[in-house]
């Protein structure tokens, strides 16, 4: 291309007549120029240098694409060429090879040793479980050996009292046998003694002939009145004699009910407690507090006669606010018509909380001093307990009163009540799958809360509490608010994580899901129920007679708690169902079709009192049926016949 560009160049010069220097030594005039056509001529060339200098431009720009092509080829010939290397050093290297199928062999001969190793441990972790079965096999050994020499010992005792007792009633027939020949004895030698003398002065004795109306007998007919078939099965009637056995009237005979199966007293009599107490309250105040006041409690009170008088308290600190302030307005500056309680029956209030909180205390640890242990106790503790949970808040509710201004109206406080309820019942619902029961914290400081609440009530009267907080917020709103976020952070998370690590670490019963939930029916029902009264009711019952529908609802709820107790120390199935549902049901209908309000209340009145009657026929029948099994005295320490 520049050869060309220089030919013609060439031509140029020697067409213009442009001369170098060095090609004639002789200066000539040049002659005249035609400019015109030369700058023809030199545009015509300076075109076509354009168009060179563009086509040059265009191969310069080829030609650095070219170079990147052949840079990036270069490239993948020094990769090819790498890896040619690489795969030629690998095959000519046998050495490495051989390593490598050496270092293979190893693998697969780790990997069956892996197996190996593997199959030792399976191995291993069931001669574990066959060591700990065994042990488990020795310890029921041991337990049932231990068992045998207590049941022993009981038997000798036993025999011991009934050998004493049967030589007792021997003694005592003799005395009275001989008492009799006595009798007959002396009779015979005052009548020898009278024929002797008829005989001395007449020679003969006359016969005498009684009158056939005599009613007497006369001497010769005198039998001893002895039965030895009766006498026999006397002392074969043991039960009669055993300590705790009580003649029961036979009206009381015709209502009792068994309510508890064979399977429920089977599971009671393998029953463990399993409980753990992780309140900071109980274990460094309340414990120690309890530990010394039984000190104090004779030995000779049963321990369930303590917690019934806990109980009795309970009612009766709710019997005084139900008669004092049974609409709950006697705190309420809405109704200055009713005045307000006396400050001495705050105090009351609290003395006889604080004393059914500490006898509710000191019960357990009365029956481990006395040895009277059981079943029962838990049941009857607990089962008390249930109905005390639905009485508290109504005894709280005649503090604030149910006003709207420094309070909550009824229908918040029936929300109120029944997250006080559910917290009670969620701990037997989490032993009734996890087998433990998890004292929750809030119970400790609920009770020691309601306590010097009610102390500082009777100090500075009920109008002590009616003022607002900033924001509007009333003592009343507090105490709920208070409830409800200690329940969802104390309570619920605590109860549903015990479950959760139950399932996890397989230490609970292991239910079904639906099992699982069971017990949760039978409440939600009930609250469900109320609940819809209060919606449907034609009367607006709940503002009408919160308190009679509030004991209603605690009523129903401590059945159903009772019977869940009863299914989760007995490990049995719980009811989904409670019977007080229907009447309940049927009173709601009734209400609604007639839309009477005096109706609705007499109906709302007849259940308190049927469901009431209905559950404590429950409760005693239950703890009767329990004392049979055990053969024991609920109220009474003595003897035990087992």
């Amino acid at each position: 291309m520049f050869t060309g560009l220089k030919d013609k160049l060439r031509t140029v010069k020697n067409t213009v007549g442009f001369f170098v220097l060095d090609d004639s030594p002789v200066k000539l005039q040049p002659p005249p120029v035609n400019t015109q056509a030369g700058a023809g001529i030199l545009q015509h060339f300076q075109d076509q240098w354009q168009d060179i200098h563009e086509l040059n431009e265009q191969n310069a720009s080829n030609a650095q694409k070219v170079a990147v092509e052949i840079q990036q080829v270069a490239k993948r010939m020094a990769s090819s060429q790498t890896n040619i290397d690489l795969v030629t050093h690998l095959l000519t290297t046998s050495k490495l090879t051989s390593n490598i199928e050496q270092c293979l062999t190893q693998v697969d001969q780790l990997y069956k040793t892996c197996e190996v190793v593997e199959q030792k441990l399976l191995d291993f972790e069931v001669l574990l479980e066959d060591i700990e079965f065994e042990g488990m096999i020795k310890r029921h050994k041991a337990l049932l050996e231990s068992y045998k020499i207590r049941k022993q010992d009981n038997l000798n005792k036993l025999n011991e009292s009934l050998d004493k007792h049967y030589v007792q009633q021997v003694a005592k027939f003799e005395n009275s046998k001989k008492h009799v020949l006595e009798e007959r004895q002396k009779v015979f030698q005052d009548a020898f003694k009278g024929d002797l003398e008829v005989y001395k002065s007449l020679g003969t004795i006359p016969k005498v002939d009684l009158p056939k109306t005599q009613s007497g007998a006369i001497l010769e007919e005198i039998q001893l009145d002895f039965d030895p078939n009766e006498l026999e099965e006397f002392f074969n009637n043991t039960s009669a004699s055993l300590p705790g056995e009580a003649s029961v009237p036979q009206f009381i005979m015709l209502l009792e009910r068994e309510y508890l199966k064979q399977q429920h007293l089977n599971g009671f009599d393998n029953y463990k407690y399993n409980c753990k107490d992780t309140g900071i309250l109980s274990i460094y105040v309340m414990h120690p507090f309890w530990n010394w006041v039984v000190q104090y409690c004779p030995k000779n009170i049963a321990p369930n006669l303590l917690t019934f008088s806990g109980f009795m308290c309970t009612i009766a600190m709710y019997l005084m606010f139900t008669f004092m302030d049974y609409n709950f307005t006697a705190s309420d500056p809405e109704h200055p018509e009713v005045p307000n309680l006396p400050r001495w029956s705050w105090f009351l209030a609290a003395l006889l909380l604080f004393l059914a909180y500490t006898l509710d205390g000191i019960d357990g640890k009365q029956a481990r001093r006395t040895g009277t242990s059981g079943p029962l106790g838990e049941l009857f503790d607990h089962g008390l307990d249930s109905y005390t949970a639905g009485l508290m808040p109504a005894a709280m509710y005649s503090i604030f009163g149910r006003g709207a201004r420094f309070s909550v109206p009824p229908f918040r406080m029936f929300f109120t009540f029944c997250n006080v309820l559910i917290n009670f019942y969620l701990s037997h619902f989490e032993k009734y799958n996890t087998g433990v029961m998890f004292l929750p914290w809030g119970y400790d400081f609920t009770m020691c809360g309601m306590i010097i609440i009610f102390f500082i009530t009777g100090i500075g009267g009920s109008d002590l509490w009616q003022y607002s907080l900033p924001g509007g917020i009333t003592n009343g709103v507090l105490v709920e608010l208070t409830l409800y976020i200690s329940s969802m952070i104390t309570n619920w998370p605590i109860v549903f994580y015990n479950i959760y690590k139950s399932y996890r670490d397989k230490t609970g019963y292991m239910r079904s899901f639906s099992e699982a939930i069971r017990p949760l029916i039978p409440l939600v029902l009930n609250y469900l129920i109320i609940l819809w009264w209060i919606f449907e009711s034609p009367s607006d019952i709940i503002e009408r007679d919160p308190r009679a529908l509030f004991f209603l609802l605690g009523t129903i709820f401590s059945n159903i708690s009772c019977r869940v107790i009863v299914a989760q120390m007995s490990s049995t199935r719980c009811d989904w169902f409670n019977w007080m549902f229907v009447p309940t049901v049927l009173a709601i209908m009734i209400s609604g079709v007639t839309q009477s309000p005096t109706l609705e209340l007499y109906l709302l009145y007849a259940l308190c009192l049927g469901t009431s009657i209905a559950h404590i026929h429950y409760g005693t029948c239950v703890v009767r049926q329990m004392c049979r099994h055990f053969k024991i005295n609920c109220f009474t320490i003595g003897k035990r016949s087992d």
